[in-house]
């Protein structure tokens, strides 16, 4: 099997490569640098993936069908759910302290346990999230990028230089600069 459908998110350990497709079967996985994949669902919703995420060896994968976050802690041979069940996940970021797991509709959650139990950080923050060295940003669909410098206790609206009311696709941290994939189609850099 392939991940011949669109492919959402991509996560490597040092034994594979995952994709999370846009299919039933969910998980592909790849010893071979992509040259061949295998479906590696068993015990996850058999849905879209959303995202993916490695935390200590283990593989997270957030599912479009709002059953939370699953985690495989052998290379997705098996999976369990692991929280934020009723919620659709639509990135997941690892940091030295935290799991950060933005969803949808419902903001964005912090896990300090591994992802055994989460707190919602701003419920009014749905989108996508990144991290860049102490920084928290999510991207939001319509109200463009928000940051948080204090674990996602407050936050504070950074987009000069984007449109008004920019609706955010995804975010990316590259060096010292955030790339923001807009709705509309433009993509922006911090400077």
């Amino acid at each position: 099997s392939s991940p011949h459908k669109e492919v959402r998110s991509l996560a490597a350990n040092d034994d594979y490569i995952f994709a999370g497709a846009d299919t039933e079967a969910g998980v592909f996985r790849s010893a071979d640098m992509g040259q061949s994949w295998e479906i590696v669902s068993s015990g996850t919703p058999h849905n879209a993936v959303g995202c993916l995420a490695i935390i200590d060896g283990e593989i997270l994968a957030g599912f479009d069908n709002k059953t939370g976050l699953y985690r495989s802690a052998d290379s997705g041979v098996t999976w369990s759910q692991t929280g934020l069940a009723g919620k659709l996940i639509t990135s997941i970021v690892v940091t030295e302290d935290y799991i950060y797991a933005s969803t949808k509709t419902e903001g964005l959650f912090r896990s300090s346990d591994n992802g055994v139990t989460w707190q919602s950080v701003n419920s009014s923050l749905p989108g996508c999230v990144v991290v860049s060295g102490s920084n928290i940003f999510v991207g939001t669909p319509g109200n463009g990028v928000s940051r948080s410098s204090d674990n996602g206790v407050t936050w504070t609206a950074v987009n000069s230089g984007l449109p008004p009311k920019t609706s955010v696709n995804s975010l990316l941290v590259c060096g010292n600069f955030i790339f923001v994939a807009t709705k509309a189609g433009g993509i922006y850099r911090t400077s």
